[in-house]
Order: C-alpha cells, then sequence, then structure tokens
C-alpha cells in the first residue's frame, strides 16, 4: 500500500506524539482482532515509519509500555523492529559523538 499518497490525511489526524500513541494503541487492539492485521503489523509499523508518520522514539516508547497479557504477544512479534529502531538510534548518537 502506498502510504505517501494518503500521508497528508493521515498526518492530519496523527499531529502528535500522544496521537502517534493513539495509533499505535488502535493498531495493537486491532491486530488482536484481526489475523491478517496481526500478521502484517510489523510491515505495517514500518511502512509508517518509513513514511514519517511514526518517529521511533513513539515506537520504542509504546514497545517499552506495561503491556496487559493479552497484548504481550504483539509486543514479542515487533521485538525485531524495535530492536532495530535502537540500534539505529545508537548508531546516530556514536557518530554525532564522534563529529564533535
Amino acid at each position: 500500500m502506498n502510504f505517501v499518497r494518503y500521508k497528508p490525511l493521515i498526518l492530519n489526524y496523527i499531529k502528535s506524539e500522544e496521537y502517534q500513541l493513539d495509533c499505535l494503541h488502535a493498531l495493537e487492539y486491532f491486530a488482536l482482532s484481526n489475523k491478517t492485521v496481526s500478521t502484517l503489523l510489523v510491515k505495517l509499523l514500518n511502512i509508517l515509519y518509513d513514511a514519517d508518520i511514526l518517529s521511533e522514539v513513539v515506537l520504542i516508547k509504546w514497545h517499552n509500555m506495561e503491556k496487559e497479557e493479552e497484548y504481550k504477544a504483539i509486543a514479542k512479534q515487533v521485538a525485531p523492529l524495535i530492536k532495530w529502531l535502537e540500534e539505529a538510534e545508537e548508531e546516530t548518537s556514536d557518530e554525532e559523538l564522534g563529529s564533535d
């Protein structure tokens, strides 16, 4: 799916970190009740991240939040994406420190 085409519309509703978290909670809830969404959740989050709709800071924050038992499987499912984001963030920090 090409989110770039819908990015202005989506960003009209997801304007702040709070709304990004709301979006992530909604996707998480929807993934519990819909097998297709559950299967595609990591890919969907990656697409939203690549389109600058969801930030890495918010994705990591959301993932690290306390989860009820039924949501722990989703947290485990998206863990590789979160690990990749954290490693990329660390590399960026290291590069910024090294350039001083």
